[in-house]
């Protein structure tokens, strides 16, 4: 009689290993698809990030030619840069989402008197003689330095949170069960 249940018993062990492998294949691709959605949208964020700050760099940028040519004569066109800086956004974006990225932040924005000084300086510079010029010049192009300095420290940071980023994923998750998307 045992012998006669042994086909059925096997047959059961054979489905319950199928369900088992079944689930354990689900489990291991449903893992899978969350820490590339996980990555992905940490990946965005930063994008994010990196995107507000070039438009800062870009929005200043735009702003030191305009009181660098104001210093040498040619009457700038204004067209109120300042007022279009996405600081909010930015710094919206890093307390929320990457809040390790605080410090260059903070850099980058404590430096916005002294920027905002030296442009105003610049751009009403008319009046002004050529030795005050020259210094109101230098002021302008050390701030500017000192501002593209913090951006690019800013970014180097961004860059190397993406790549930490990317290392974690693939140390969390085994390389043949994440393999690279659009590589």
């Amino acid at each position: 009689m045992v012998e006669a249940l042994l086909p059925a018993v096997a047959a059961l062990a054979g489905v319950a290993v199928g369900v088992i492998a079944e689930a354990w294949r689900s489990r291991i691709g449903f893992m899978r698809e969350k820490a590339w959605q996980l990555f992905e949208e940490q990946r965005r964020r930063l994008e994010q990030i990196y995107e507000a700050l070039a438009e800062v760099g870009e929005i200043y940028s735009s702003a030191w030619i305009q009181a660098v040519a104001a210093l040498a004569g040619s009457r700038p066109v204004l067209p109120d840069p300042i007022a279009k800086i996405p600081w909010s956004r930015l710094e919206m974006l890093v307390r929320l989402y990457v809040p390790d990225l605080q410090p260059q932040l903070s850099a980058i924005h404590d430096l916005a008197p002294d920027i905002g000084f030296a442009l105003t300086d610049g751009l009403s510079s008319q009046m002004a003689s050529t030795g005050e010029k020259q210094q109101l010049s230098l002021n302008l192009n050390e701030t500017n330095d000192k501002l593209m300095k913090g951006i690019q420290a800013m970014r180097d940071a961004i860059v190397a949170r993406s790549q930490l980023l990317e290392d974690n994923v693939r140390s969390h998750v085994d390389a043949r069960l994440l393999p690279h998307r659009g590589k």
